[in-house]
């Protein structure tokens, strides 16, 4: 499976939620179900456990107003995210592009605490969650004793559009490179330039994203922040860049236990 889906597409899912300084938090569904009802707040989830589907990616972008707090929670995902403008703390530790964080399923996090400038991230999914955040310690009983996994990779620091244009030669940060198959790589190449991301079948899937310039792909241009998810069954992705060169993100996902 390999889906897509262009920037241009998601943005009439875009909407804003008030914290209680009427503060916004804005929110752009790329690929997948929402990941939790419009009427959630930044503290309280409301809804049912909705049971994830397998083969069911989602990927979404998170606009965060400065100052703004996400208390403390979980999911019942394994997901990552990915800051990609502006910083953010993230507990006690600073998060600024672009900085990979994974949390396993059932592993608390937070708080995220948008910085002076807000913060912009996306949060990627192998496999869906329509329950949305379980808040601690409210929450805590939902919680499944299981192995928690937490991951924060040091930033690699963002690139300018000017020198993205004027790369000679792609290269390849390795973010996350865990035995499991927990892996994260942020990968620039110039303009015109083509290349292929690390095998999926190597862990189980990946989330991409293009976090500066373009990408061509079966025809059609990818624009800045499109999303892409294979499946483990998938060939690497094949990227060709843009006139103003390409940076993508890949976040792949731990081996399924069969």
């Amino acid at each position: 499976m390999l889906v897509c889906r262009t920037t241009a597409e998601s943005l009439p899912t875009r909407f804003v939620r008030l914290d209680p300084g009427q503060r916004s938090i804005w929110r752009t569904e790329y690929l997948g179900p929402p990941p939790s009802a419009r009427g959630a707040t930044l503290d309280h989830g409301i809804g049912d456990f909705v049971v994830p589907a397998a083969d069911s990616p989602q990927s979404f972008r998170i606009e965060q107003d400065a100052g703004i707090v996400v208390q403390p929670h979980f999911h019942f995902v394994d997901q990552f995210q990915v800051v990609v403008a502006g910083s953010a703390s993230i507990g006690r530790n600073e998060a600024r592009p672009i900085t990979v964080h994974y949390a396993g399923a059932h592993t608390g996090y937070g708080p995220v605490t948008a910085g002076p400038q807000g913060v912009t991230y996306f949060t990627l999914r192998a496999q869906s969650d329509g329950t949305g955040a379980q808040y601690l310690p409210a929450a805590r009983a939902r919680m499944q004793k299981m192995p928690k996994r937490y991951i924060l990779a040091d930033p690699c620091p963002a690139l300018e559009d000017s020198a993205l244009a004027s790369l000679a030669d792609s290269v390849t940060f390795t973010m996350i490179d865990e035995a499991d198959g927990i892996g994260a790589w942020v990968v620039r190449v110039p303009p015109g330039a083509s290349g292929a991301g690390p095998d999926p079948a190597k862990g189980g899937g990946q989330s991409v994203f293009v976090a500066r310039g373009s990408m061509q792909y079966q025809g059609q241009e990818l624009d800045l922040h499109s999303c892409l998810y294979l499946s483990p069954d998938e060939a690497p992705l094949t990227f060709f860049a843009g006139a103003r060169g390409l940076e993508l993100v890949f976040c792949q996902y731990p081996t399924r236990v069969q």
